[in-house]
């Protein structure tokens, strides 16, 4: 009955150790440490001395954008486009070139203007010459005085002639330069009203009133062509 009692008791030791060798095992990889992270890498932090200064202040709304100078380019000669020397939207400068209208009618009316001022300045030469000899005839007795008057008349009417003509070659040139159309002002470009080819031509005196009236009523319009 000893040996029996003495076998029961070691089987509860064993079963003892064999609970606390488990609970040990359980405890401790539960319990293991973790691995610690990695500590993020330092700010650098920048001195500054303090001084006292204005801020914005910025309050949001709604408003309406408008231009200090609105300017509606037209053409005042008629011809067609050639060419286009900017894109819609962009910054142009005063004096920029815009659009070329054809220039080569242009400059055969300057030449045609040119080659009749040439000629009538011969025509002048020659009269104030014949002049020059009329009176010298007249003061001999050669001729009579009415010749030498007449041809100072001729004389004058010759010069009229020239400065009408010297007149049409300044017209002339300035409606050449009109072909080359410039931004009057600095500033960004409208919408480009017209396209390479197209025919344009200046506007009446009626249209050019009625476009005033309906910038004044309206505030201003803009325009890119």
């Amino acid at each position: 009955m000893t040996e029996h009692v003495n076998s029961r008791r070691l089987k509860l030791v064993l079963a003892a150790v064999v609970a606390a060798l488990i609970a040990w095992w359980i405890i401790r990889h539960f319990t293991a440490a973790k691995p610690v992270a990695a500590a993020p890498p330092a700010v650098p932090v920048n001195a500054a001395i303090a001084t006292a200064r204005d801020m914005p202040a910025l309050v949001p709304a709604l408003g309406t954008v408008l231009s200090t100078d609105v300017v509606e380019v037209m053409p005042q000669v008629s011809g067609r486009i050639t060419r286009i020397y900017f894109k819609q939207g962009e910054e142009v400068k005063a004096g920029q070139r815009l659009f070329q209208i054809d220039p080569r009618p242009y400059e055969a009316a300057l030449e045609q203007a040119q080659g009749q001022l040439d000629r009538d300045r011969a025509s002048l030469a020659e009269a104030v010459m014949d002049l020059a000899r009329y009176k010298r005839l007249a003061a001999q007795n050669s001729i009579e005085l009415q010749t030498a008057e007449d041809q100072e008349y001729v004389v004058g009417q010759d010069r009229g002639t020239v400065r009408l003509d010297e007149g049409n070659v300044a017209a002339a040139q300035v409606n050449l330069g009109y072909c080359e159309i410039t931004s009057p002002v600095t500033g960004r470009t409208g919408v480009i009203q017209v396209d390479l080819g197209n025919f344009v031509q200046p506007a009446s005196a009626a249209e050019q009133a009625a476009s005033s009236s309906s910038a004044s009523s309206s505030g201003g319009s803009g325009g890119g062509s």
